[in-house]
């Protein structure tokens, strides 16, 4: 095999990929200048029957024309794994990890840490908490908050809050401090899994520690209120948010919104002046709350302002789903409004949307 130099600087995600092909082939040496062109060479070749592939990084020149040989270290691995988690390549991640331990060199906390938040975001959920148990049972190595918390993640996708419950609990005891990301991964979990009030309640016990939250623990916390049927306390959350400076998202307000819809008298006023509000503040309102504002809207008896909320969808170029048009028709429905209704369908035609028989 032989290299020359190339003329075109590699992508971040060439290198990861570049290093595991020379892996495969015997030999590896990757220049990894990341600001200058740089080239590829070849150092080394093993030999058939030879089971330790020695990977070595040829740096670029310095100012004064020497260039500087070293073995890979942990970091490099890390960064590997890193920037592929990025693309979504979690199999080749792994295939990084397996090759740092072929070249002897032991990976650390900070390499488990990024390969289970590489496979967490790419949904695999269960492979992340085995990852996790195998950190554990490693001499000299034990979690830190980001591995407690990437694991807590993964529970959360897996709609396992009891085993995020356990991992809070084991936490504490190896003494390990839970963060703001902790708790938002721990109450998603227990929001998940039909478990709204134990969301509220690490809710509260993550602010009696100390811990200032974040956007996703208030979102969280008012998503739970939702399920609960307190669209008081869902708005009194969102109001702290910005007052403790979070500044509210889309997933809050949708949050908010969707508790004010399904509170037991439904808050339509409270929706409408969540939406203004929203607006007023630059942000913009996705289908799913336009719904919510028409739900509530609908259920209250005020069919004119769930129709002046689909006109205002449109306007600002939100298309409308089948959930939207049903909430538009209920609302019509329960207005006595009949010829409004069946035009309805009419608008769904020309919006290219397939009625549904939560339409009809």
């Amino acid at each position: 095999y032989a290299f020359t130099s190339v003329s075109l600087m590699p992508l971040n995600l060439v290198y990861p990929r570049l290093e595991l092909t020379c892996a495969r082939l015997g030999a590896v040496g990757l220049c990894r200048g990341r600001t200058l062109p740089s080239k590829i060479v070849l150092l080394s070749q093993s030999t058939p029957g030879d089971t330790r592939r020695k990977i070595t990084i040829r740096e670029k020149k310095d100012v004064n024309g020497t260039a500087s040989l070293r073995r890979k270290i942990p970091a490099d691995y890390n960064n590997e794994i890193t920037t592929l988690g990025k693309s979504g390549a979690w199999k080749e991640a792994l295939e990084v990890m397996q090759t740092m331990v072929k070249e002897d060199c032991q990976p650390n906390v900070v390499t488990y840490n990024a390969l289970m938040s590489t496979l967490v975001k790419n949904g695999q959920w269960n492979q992340t908490l085995e990852l996790f148990q195998k950190l554990r049972s490693t001499p000299g190595l034990a979690p830190d908050t980001i591995s407690y918390s990437v694991a807590i993640s993964a529970c959360s996708k897996g709609s396992k809050w009891q085993k995020a419950i356990e991992l809070l609990s084991d936490m504490e005891t190896a003494g390990v401090k839970p963060n703001e990301f902790t708790y938002s991964a721990i109450m998603t979990a227990c929001e998940k899994g039909g478990q709204p009030e134990k969301a509220l309640q690490l809710f509260k016990k993550m602010e009696e520690s100390g811990i200032r939250g974040n956007v996703y623990t208030f979102t969280a916390a008012i998503s739970a209120c939702e399920k609960c049927g307190r669209w008081e306390e869902a708005l009194d959350l969102l109001e702290r948010m910005a007052s403790e400076g979070v500044p509210p998202n889309v997933p809050a307000y949708s949050a908010a919104v969707s508790a004010c819809d399904k509170a037991p008298v439904p808050q339509a006023r409270a929706a409408l002046g969540l939406l203004e509000r929203m607006r007023r503040d630059g942000l913009r309102p996705d289908v799913i709350l336009y719904s919510a504002v028409m739900s509530a809207c609908g259920k209250a008896g005020l069919w004119e302002a769930a129709e002046q909320v689909f006109d205002m969808m449109e306007a600002a170029g939100v298309r409308g789903d089948v959930v939207a048009y049903a909430s538009l028709v209920t609302a019509y429905q329960r207005g006595k409004q009949w010829g409004r209704a069946l035009e309805v369908f009419e608008r769904m035609e020309a919006g290219g949307v397939e009625p549904h028989i939560v339409v009809f």
